[in-house]
This record gives C-alpha cells, structure tokens and sequence, in this order.
C-alpha cells in the first residue's frame, strides 16, 4: 500500500510504501521520516 505526501521544502509530491503493522492486520504502518526524491531533504511523516 502506498501513501503519498508533498515536500516540506520544494513541494514536490512524493510516494512512500507503508508496511504492515502485522502478519495478518489490515492496517499498514507509514515510516517516521522519508526522502524527497527531487531535493532529498528528509521529511517527517504524520501519524495518519
């Protein structure tokens, strides 16, 4: 499942891929902090 969020920086629109919170749980876990892949500052992620 992916999630996508928008640079804190350059504004660029960026997609990360969430992981499961569990074996069988429909629910995914985002990472706390990604990679801007057009200036590569380093974002953090909310919790929803």
């Amino acid at each position: 499942m992916d999630d996508e969020y928008r640079c804190e920086i350059c504004g660029e629109t960026n997609s990360v891929w969430d992981r499961p919170s569990g074996l069988w749980a429909e629910q995914y876990l985002l990472p706390v902090e990604a990679d801007c892949w057009n200036c590569c500052a380093v974002n953090m992620l909310p919790d929803s």
